[in-house]
């Protein structure tokens, strides 16, 4: 059996999904320590002036915090920056309208988010929007060395350019404002699922013959 260990991640980039689509058996780690820079609490997307990082701001003032206690930072208005920003960059593209409605309400609220619970929903509208059929499950205990599974963990690097170990999904599709950019690797599932909506599990079965 094929089992992966994935991080928590916010609206996940693509690869991470195809990864996920491969295998029997998908893990995700809910009981490591919180990791700064990295897709457990930001993702990437492409708008008119190029890619773009929205990070969720975290609150904690501890060197340590397990990633299922950390909790968002509200006095920012991350939830309004983030919606205002992924509407402005996917607004036109072809699938937006048919997709938003599920991801729209988790941005509405005021309220302080538990980071990892916040990306679960997520993920789990990802799962039923692709149509994937992922069993997701949650580690219990942190494991060092994982025992029979394949640890996916640090798989994919949220700051600075990809390095060689990083995961990258590259097939190429359309994408929104071709004319100002080249084609852009390695962004969140919700560029390939707005652009190509149902068609998108056939780019992820496809990039993983």
């Amino acid at each position: 059996m094929n089992s992966i260990l994935l991080n928590t991640a916010y609206f996940p980039p693509i690869a991470w999904f195809q990864q996920a689509l491969l295998a029997d058996e998908i893990w995700i780690e809910k009981q490591e320590n919180y990791i700064k820079q990295t897709y457990r609490n930001r993702c990437k997307i492409l708008g008119a002036h190029g890619v773009q990082d929205l990070s969720i701001p975290v609150q904690h003032n501890q060197s340590k915090i397990r990633i299922n206690e950390l909790i968002s930072d509200e006095s920012q208005a991350w939830k309004r920056i983030h919606w205002q920003a992924i509407q402005s960059a996917y607004g036109k593209s072809p699938y937006f309208i048919h997709y938003a409605w599920r991801f729209e309400p988790y941005f509405k609220s005021k309220e302080v988010v538990n980071i990892y619970s916040f990306n679960l929903g997520l993920i789990q509208e990802l799962n039923k929007a692709l149509k994937l059929g992922l069993n997701l499950n949650e580690t219990e205990t942190y494991e060092h060395l994982p025992m029979n599974k394949n640890n996916l963990r640090n798989a994919f690097i949220a700051k600075g350019n990809p390095n060689q170990e990083e995961l990258i999904f590259e097939k190429k599709y359309y994408q929104s404002f071709p004319d100002k950019h080249e084609f852009v690797a390695n962004l969140s599932i919700l560029d390939l699922l707005f652009h190509q909506g149902p068609d998108a599990v056939l780019f992820l079965k496809e990039q993983g013959k």
